[in-house]
């Protein structure tokens, strides 16, 4: 339902992108030890920019909300007790969103320094890493928490 409250038809950003998109220009402010990132938000995305160039947007699937809600799902599909679903659910959801902002951060640089390729980066690199964290977490999830497997 979160979701799709926030779709292309509404001149809208969502306060979770644009807490998302803040924390990235943050994080890549502290790694360069001066003010180099800034924002603007537009009603669909928020521009992001790096020593005063315009390098991307940042749109609601940058966020990496939907990833935690399946990431989420899953847990419950394959639950185990209550303290270690929730546990877990905690831990793997704040993991995720903390590689997610490191994400965005690393991916400004890299878009910034080598622009030509942007594409390999956002398409493959960067998704690979997070849908890759999010497979690891699920295996250990299963192997060692799911009472789904011991039955």
């Amino acid at each position: 339902m979160y979701l799709n409250e926030f779709n292309q038809n509404i001149p809208v950003m969502d306060d979770f992108s644009v807490m998302v998109s803040n924390q990235s220009a943050f994080v890549l402010n502290k790694l360069k030890g001066e003010e180099v990132a800034s924002l603007e938000n537009t009603p669909f995305y928020i521009k992001f920019f790096y020593n005063h160039n315009y390098v991307a947007n940042i749109t609601e699937g940058c966020n990496v909300l939907s990833i935690i809600i399946l990431f989420i799902s899953f847990i419950i599909a394959f639950t185990g007790k209550l303290k270690h679903t929730i546990g877990f659910i905690i831990g793997g959801s704040l993991l995720i969103y903390i590689i997610n902002i490191l994400r965005i951060s690393f991916l400004i640089l890299l878009i910034y320094y080598f622009p030509q390729m942007q594409n390999f980066w956002h398409n493959v690199v960067f998704p690979l890493i997070i849908y890759g964290l999010v497979l690891i977490l699920w295996i250990v999830w299963i192997k060692k928490f799911s009472l789904n497997l011991k039955k």
